[in-house]
């Protein structure tokens, strides 16, 4: 009897199968919504919907394609030809397949600028407690900066000097609570002692100016913004404040809350309630992520990476530039990833590649080398 249920049962699962096959799983719907963000001369930002089961997007125009991660519903397309008609089409990709293309798009490029060569304000580094080891002492810090400087007399040395880095989702500042009585939350942690004030004294008196970053997860950004500027704006080596719109409310690899025009003008404002010489700096790698029309006297840092030549490098750097100019743009070069390629710049390397990027700048510009590939280019010894 045994064996003959089997039988009957090996039948019966046959006949559901064939009456009732499986069903594969669907590829990702098409992209919808697709829209221009920006467009200047030679390049553009596309956003657009996501679409659920994506791993992945790839943008298509004439001759070309581009494939940004799923996380990241925009591109900046770069290397355009100036007041030409272009149509790109978006399509998803996940485990399961391909989606269709999207609804084609069309816009026309803008004439191009030009220009270039715009004065060289500033030039130095970037600091963070995990981009260096051992973290240069400093002196050492001074001597790398200057010699970035130097490459570009009449600019000030200046450093993006991070003091608040990403913790869960909040910000761990690396100084002590103010005593003030007030309790700032989960999302606002504070160190036992002050990593910072013994470089800015050291800055104070060297001609050293520094931006002070944090990387804020969900913390109040006001509040930041006074915890870090009520510390430390005694310093004379203070030039502002900076945000890593990377890391605002980030959601997920790459996907953070946009800057609105409001809120820029909100935090702008903030700053300046300190000091009003002091500037805000928004950074990011996609014009996406950043207020669309509001300006002010923000400098808009560049911090893109993953690149395959210099070309298309300097390319995407030049829609940056004429995307925001009049304001000033600072461009936080020299990742690890583009080393395949920077690395093979006539030395001194630092002072090549930010030549390049200043052919294609006509506003106000600085360059600041990541301390992540520091000492391959520049100098921390005393």
């Amino acid at each position: 009897m045994g064996f003959r249920k089997s039988l009957v049962l090996m039948a019966i699962a046959a006949t559901v199968a064939t009456a009732f096959p499986a069903t594969a799983a669907a590829a990702p719907p098409a992209p919808t919504n697709v829209r221009a963000f920006s467009i200047t001369g030679t390049s553009v930002t596309l956003e657009w919907n996501t679409s659920s089961g994506a791993s992945e997007y790839e943008v298509r125009w004439t001759g070309s394609a581009k494939v940004v991660g799923a996380t990241i519903p925009n591109a900046v397309i770069s290397g355009l030809n100036p007041s030409t008609s272009y149509t790109f089409r978006v399509r998803a990709k996940g485990s399961s397949g391909t989606s269709p293309d999207s609804a084609p798009f069309t816009l026309t490029t803008k004439s191009d600028p030009g220009g270039g060569n715009g004065p060289v304000r500033w030039g130095g580094t970037r600091s963070s407690s995990y981009g260096i080891s051992p973290f240069p002492s400093a002196c050492g810090w001074e001597k790398a900066t200057k010699q970035m400087s130097g490459y570009f007399p009449g600019s000030a040395p200046a450093n993006v000097w991070i003091v608040g880095n990403l913790s869960n989702n909040g910000v761990a500042l690396q100084f002590p609570h103010p005593g003030d009585g007030r309790n700032y939350g989960s999302r606002i942690k504070f160190a036992s002692s002050d990593k910072h004030e013994p470089f800015l004294d050291y800055f104070d008196t060297h001609g050293i100016k520094v931006w002070l970053q944090v990387e804020s997860g969900f913390a109040d950004m006001p509040t930041l913004i006074d915890l870090v500027l009520k510390r430390y704006k005694h310093h004379p080596s203070v030039l502002g404040f900076g945000v890593d719109v990377e890391w605002f409310n980030p959601r997920g690899a790459d996907l953070n809350d946009p800057v609105t025009d409001s809120l820029a003008q909100q935090w702008e404002s903030r700053v300046k309630s300190h000091n009003s010489q002091y500037t805000l700096f928004l950074k990011h790698f996609s014009p996406a992520s950043l207020p669309k029309t509001y300006r002010g006297q923000i400098v808009f840092v560049d911090d893109t990476q993953y690149f395959t030549n210099v070309t298309d490098y300097v390319a995407e750097m030049k829609g940056w530039a004429d995307l925001y100019h009049p304001n000033p743009v600072l461009y936080q070069i020299g990742y690890a990833a583009d080393k395949g390629w920077w690395s093979k710049e006539a030395k001194p390397i630092p002072q090549t590649l930010s030549r390049k990027l200043s052919g294609v700048t006509r506003q106000a510009h600085g360059f600041a080398w990541v301390d992540f590939t520091l000492r391959d280019v520049l100098s921390t010894s005393c």
